[in-house]
């Protein structure tokens, strides 16, 4: 090869990477500065996409710039204080791929770099604004010493460090209404006087109830066009059930409203401006699908961690990642793919204490990609209900995120009806009746044993008449249940051939007479798909029979 074609070839390449640069290159961080500066772009709604980025130590700010990728042109979309290190970027068309870069301004290098994301189709959740409930605002002043205020039950606790206010700040705090579907309790409105110019931390309880599901919670805030932003968890405190959340001083400016002043506003708060008014709730984000289920003993449940949000970090809020936990907008119910295996984390399914199950208590099997099948003992066990978990333990942390649900394994009871039909003897004929309740025999895994009543009746055609006795007690019978094959199946062994005297009055004379009531059934077959219902007919021995049995925890 000549050094004529390795100059050339040299010379193409610096001319296609300088024109790279130029157009926005290929996506990729810009060379150099991988090391001091990442930046993250997902899509997690139609319209929104969240950008997430490692701060640059010694740098005064960061300018965010986007481009579709049908344009050429970047376009200046933020520019953000040294403190920032996320931000939603909304209005967007769905389903359509974008490009962003962030540039820190100063520090100990310029450093830039670049992300792609794709907004999706899951619509914003949108709800009217929170109305005030009918309790006093609790309302307070603090100063640029900083401080805390809360509510009179303590429920909601603000907090400012110092210099986050300039001067004497009213600070009202109502307790409003949670529309928020899954919403946990009340919410709150919070009021200032002024924006603080430091990040603002919420500390919320949450009631006992909620401890299996503390992991799941999540604190969001209403923005001015009716949608919601979750805030993320900084941290939650399981001793004094407490979620703590922080809102920056560039959300609030951007998403709080600025209502317009009223006599109501200025009678509440006292002053004569509203600086900052934002609405506030808990509501469970992350939580397992059934959170709560009755099954009968044998039987599945299926287990799908769901979620309002998508998150950037394994689908969990991790604060100790390099992009730590960032706003995200709450959408409609959807189903997360919290994938049981994920480079970085440990993940497993839990029944009680025991990694896949225990003897007596059932096991629960993870599926390819996400979720989880739990198979209920054959017995019902001890204690009941069973709480299976999901358990995600991020490896460079440590934090756990622990999703409960809670299953009640009940034997099953099955309700039945059965009705025959015996074609017309000699003017006169019978229907046969069968009510009773089966429950499983001790110690087997699917036989039943049945407790009622069978019956007969004449049917008065040319003759009329009564039978004596009308009933008599079913014998135990058997139904056996074979859950081991798809479809179930099963066999139905009931009533009996029992004695009756018949009395009849025909047209040419009366009589009685004693007669044998053909009242046993024996048929096999399949259960129903979801596994509640057995039921047929069938025509034995001249008796056209209908059967009806209906699962019943």
């Amino acid at each position: 090869m000549s050094t004529r074609l390795l100059i050339t070839r040299g010379l193409i390449a610096a001319a296609i990477t300088t024109l790279l640069a130029a157009c926005g290159g290929s996506g990729a961080p810009d060379s150099g500065s991988a090391t001091s500066l990442s930046l993250q772009a997902q899509g997690n709604s139609a319209h929104t996409v969240t950008l997430s980025w490692t701060r640059v130590p010694g740098a005064s700010g960061y300018t965010l710039e986007r481009r579709s990728d049908n344009t050429v042109a970047w376009v200046l979309i933020a520019t953000l204080n040294e403190g920032d290190n996320s931000y939603l970027d909304d209005r967007l068309a769905p389903n359509t791929a974008y490009s962003y870069r962030v540039a820190a301004r100063g520090g100990t290098a310029a450093a830039t770099a670049r992300s792609t994301a794709r907004t999706t189709a899951d619509a914003l959740l949108m709800t009217a604004v929170p109305a005030a409930l009918d309790t006093a605002p609790d309302n307070a002043s603090l100063g640029p010493e900083g401080g805390a205020v809360s509510t009179h039950d303590g429920a909601v606790r603000l907090s400012l460090p110092p210099g986050a206010l300039a001067g004497s700040t009213a600070v009202n705090l109502q307790a409003t209404t949670n529309p928020v579907p899954d919403g946990q309790g009340s919410g709150v409105r919070v009021r200032l006087a002024a924006l603080p110019t430091q990040p603002m931390s919420l500390s919320l309880r949450y009631e006992p109830a909620m401890d299996r599901q503390a992991d799941g919670l999540g604190v969001a805030l209403q923005r001015a066009d009716g949608s919601w932003l979750t805030l993320p968890v900084n941290a939650i405190d399981k001793t004094e059930r407490r979620l703590t959340a922080t809102l920056s001083p560039a959300m609030l400016a951007r998403e709080a409203a600025r209502p317009q002043q009223s006599s109501v506003h200025k009678t509440a708060l006292a002053v004569a401006s509203v600086g900052v008014e934002f609405h506030v709730v808990r509501y469970l984000n992350l939580h397992l699908v059934p959170r709560a289920a009755t099954i009968a003993t044998g039987a599945t449940q299926l287990l799908v961690p769901y979620a309002y949000t998508f998150g950037t970090i394994g689908n969990l809020c991790i604060p100790e990642e390099d992009f730590g936990c960032i706003p995200s907008p709450l959408v409609e119910k959807r189903e997360v793919p919290f994938d049981n295996q994920k480079a970085g984390f440990s993940r497993k399914w839990l029944v009680f204490a025991d990694e896949g199950g225990a003897p007596g208590l059932g096991t629960v099997t993870p599926r390819a990609g996400s979720g989880a099948i739990y198979r209920a003992p054959q017995q019902e066990p001890a204690p009941n209900p069973v709480l299976v978990s999901f358990v995600s333990k991020h490896l460079a942390s440590g934090r756990t995120v622990t999703l409960t649900a809670s299953i009640r394994v009940n034997e099953p009871v099955w309700t039945m009806i059965i009705q025959g039909r015996l074609n017309q003897i000699e003017d006169i004929g019978f229907a046969y009746g069968a009510e009773g309740i089966w429950t499983r025999e001790a110690g087997s895994a699917g036989t039943y044993r049945v407790t009622g009543t069978q019956s007969v009746t004449v049917i008065n055609n040319a003759c009329s008449g009564t039978a004596s006795p009308a009933s008599a007690p079913l014998p135990p019978g058997a139904l056996v249940i074979d859950r081991s094959v798809e479809p179930a199946r099963y066999r139905l062994d009931v009533g009996s051939v029992w004695n009756t005297v018949v009395t009849a009055v025909c047209p040419d004379g009366q009589g009685s007479a004693p007669a044998p009531v053909f009242g046993q059934l024996v048929v096999e077959g399949t259960l129903s798909p979801d596994g509640t219902t057995i039921e047929g007919s069938s025509n034995q021995n001249g008796i056209t029979w209908q059967w009806a049995l209906t699962n019943r925890l």
